[in-house]
C-alpha cells in the first residue's frame, strides 16, 4: 500500500496516482538508522557500601552531595545522557 502525501488516501501497490486526489505517489524512503557514540562513567566511593548500611537512605543522599553540590553535577550528567539517547 502507498500512502498519498498529500490526502493521506491508501493505494494500492501499482498505482502511480493517488486515487482520491489524482497527486503523483512516490515511495518513501525507508527510515534511516542513526548511531550514537554514548559515553558513560561510573564511580563507587570508597566505603558506600558500608556507610550506607549504617545511615539513614537520605542522610547517605545528604552526604554525598558534599561540598562542591555534587546533586547538580549529577543532574548535569544525566540531562547530558538523556539528550544522546534522543
Amino acid at each position: 500500500m502507498l500512502l498519498c502525501g498529500q490526502c493521506g488516501q491508501e493505494n494500492p501497490d501499482g498505482f502511480r496516482f493517488c486515487g482520491r486526489c489524482g497527486v503523483a505517489l512516490t515511495e518513501a524512503a525507508p527510515p534511516r538508522e542513526v548511531r550514537k557514540t554514548v559515553t558513560l562513567l561510573f564511580c563507587d566511593v570508597t566505603g558506600s557500601t558500608a556507610l550506607g548500611e549504617q545511615l539513614d537512605p537520605e542522610t547517605l543522599r545528604r552526604a554525598g552531595r558534599g561540598p562542591q553540590g555534587a546533586q547538580g553535577v549529577s543532574g548535569r550528567v544525566r540531562r547530558r545522557v538523556a539528550s544522546c539517547l534522543h
